[in-house]
């Protein structure tokens, strides 16, 4: 739950006020930008992952600090919401592939 509670911090931070933050599932984050073009996407994510692979997390009890990375999807100019999603969710599959840590449009 901290890991995922840091992860949601670094979102908001990085998002303006108009876009929306939905968590998606057990450890995944929907975001929805308006009116993005590819390039400005592709830079909020890689800003958002860089910003969360810098994050240090104090585990509860120890002295330990845990690292974590993300695997950021994202697509634009969809037709449709489902289509926009399913784009989003094939481009997410792709940067996991990759090695994680990774952005995918």
């Amino acid at each position: 739950d901290q890991v995922i509670r840091r992860i949601a911090d670094q979102l908001k931070a990085n998002v303006r006020a108009s876009d929306l933050i939905v968590r998606y599932g057990g450890d995944e984050f929907l975001i929805l930008l308006e009116q993005v073009q590819f390039l400005d996407a592709r830079l909020l994510a890689e800003k958002i992952r860089i910003a969360i692979s810098l994050e240090e997390i104090d585990l509860s009890g120890t002295k330990e600090k845990l690292h974590v990375s993300v695997s950021i999807g994202f697509a634009i100019g969809a037709t449709s919401w489902m289509e926009l999603l399913e784009n989003a969710d094939r481009s997410l599959l792709r940067a996991k592939a990759r090695g994680r840590n990774v952005v995918e449009g």
